[in-house]
């Protein structure tokens, strides 16, 4: 099934656009996935979509936090990094021998750079989420993680209740309005 196909059968129901995620097979050759990034027109997440015979669950899409494929960092890609490239094995310049460690890069410990179990990565996954979720833009979603407050990244116990200021910039959030709904469909 065609993107075009899917988003004329969800058009009624608020979609905007479609992207069907693809994964690589042999020879870098990307196929369809049955699974599909729609983007909705809704100020709330429906639980089903009605898709011709079918009503499908809908689920929140969290992009994964960016890592540069050069120095293995997360929060930028490999466009924008000034750092030489490393091994994301042993987190040392990049090199032709057998790695006899295991370091990541992100948090020190011994695990390979690139483990979705790193409490870095799933510490900036779970930023990732807040910002989807409430609509907001990064460096708000991050303060809110850090149980901080406000631009100037203060502590909540350190706020003074006579601070006017925190008042005004909490009326003035960017918001990003990333509608993207994940959810399953035949294709």
């Amino acid at each position: 099934m065609k993107e075009e196909e899917i988003l004329e059968g969800l058009h009624a129901q608020g979609a905007t656009e479609v992207q069907i995620i693809k994964r690589k097979e042999k020879e870098d050759k990307l196929v369809n996935t049955k699974m599909a990034i729609v983007t909705l027109k809704k100020p709330k997440i429906p639980r089903k979509v009605d898709f011709g015979l079918y009503m499908l669950k809908v689920e929140l899409y969290v992009p994964r936090p960016m890592r540069c494929t050069m120095c293995m960092r997360l929060g930028h890609t490999k466009k924008w990094c000034k750092g030489e490239q490393v091994c994301a094995k042993c987190s040392k310049p990049m090199h032709l021998n057998q790695c006899n460690e295991t370091k990541c890069i992100s948090c020190g410990e011994n695990h390979h750079t690139l483990d979705k179990n790193c409490p870095v990565y799933l510490d900036e996954y779970e930023i990732q989420r807040i910002r989807t979720e409430k609509r907001i833009a990064y460096g708000e979603a991050r303060r809110i993680r850090r149980g901080l407050s406000g631009p100037t990244g203060r502590n909540q116990d350190n706020i003074r209740k006579n601070d006017t200021n925190n008042n005004q910039d909490n009326n003035h959030r960017k918001h990003n309005t990333n509608y993207n709904k994940h959810r399953k469909h035949d294709t």
